[in-house]
C-alpha cells in the first residue's frame, strides 16, 4: 500500500493505492487548492503512518498553506498560512 497526492483537475487527493489490485482509495480532496505535495516535495508520513504535512498552494490567494493532516482520523489537524523564513522542507514530528 502506497500514499501520495494524486492530482487531479479540480483539487488534489489525499490517497492511497494498492499495488496488488491497482486501486486508489481517497483518503481527503483538498478541493480549494491548485497544488499540494508532502512537505513542499521533501515530505513523508510519520513512523507510525498516522499524520502528514501537506503544503498546497490556495486557489484563490495564490498564498502557500501547511496542513498538518492526521490520516488515521481523515482530518486536518492544523492548517496555516506559510510565513517566513521559507523552509526547504517541512515534516511531521515523529
Amino acid at each position: 500500500m502506497l500514499i501520495g497526492i494524486r492530482y487531479r483537475e479540480k483539487g488534489n487527493e489525499l490517497v492511497t493505492f494498492n499495488l496488488r489490485s491497482k486501486e486508489y482509495d481517497s483518503i481527503h480532496t483538498f478541493d480549494k487548492y491548485d497544488k499540494c505535495s508532502f512537505g513542499q516535495g521533501e515530505g513523508n508520513v510519520t513512523d507510525d503512518d498516522r499524520r502528514v504535512v501537506v503544503t498546497c498552494v490556495s486557489d484563490e490567494s495564490g498564498e502557500t498553506h501547511i496542513i498538518a493532516f492526521d490520516i488515521a482520523s481523515s482530518g486536518i489537524g492544523h492548517a496555516r498560512r506559510r510565513e517566513e523564513p521559507e523552509l526547504g522542507f517541512i515534516q511531521s514530528e515523529r
